[in-house]
């Protein structure tokens, strides 16, 4: 799921590739690695984008879609859910720790 965390996963598609009716799934999942699988992929999808936001230049709508983001906007909503701040601000502080 790493790998393709920035494609259009589905729980529907996931326990069906591995073989798993979909309530039995979502229970092996959450129970597995403690958050619901929507929360748990959200999760990593900002986690990738906030590699890039601190480590790159790279506009944060083109970052939102290369994580599998909606947009920018909902990218936003979501560093200030997860970090309590936006990503400009993100990646301003990393540029501000990296010049010390």
């Amino acid at each position: 799921m790493r790998a393709h965390s920035s494609e259009k996963l589905t729980a529907p598609f996931l326990a069906s590739h591995v073989g798993l009716s979909l309530s039995r799934f979502l229970h092996l999942f959450s129970e597995e690695v403690r958050f619901p699988f929507s929360d748990w992929l959200q999760r990593l999808r900002v986690s990738s984008a906030l590699r890039l936001v601190e480590g790159s230049d790279v506009p944060f709508g083109t970052i939102a879609e290369s994580c599998g983001i909606i947009d920018q906007s909902r990218m936003t909503f979501l560093f200030r859910r997860y970090f309590g701040k936006t990503p400009r601000r993100m990646r301003a502080e990393a540029c501000i720790r990296m010049s010390l």
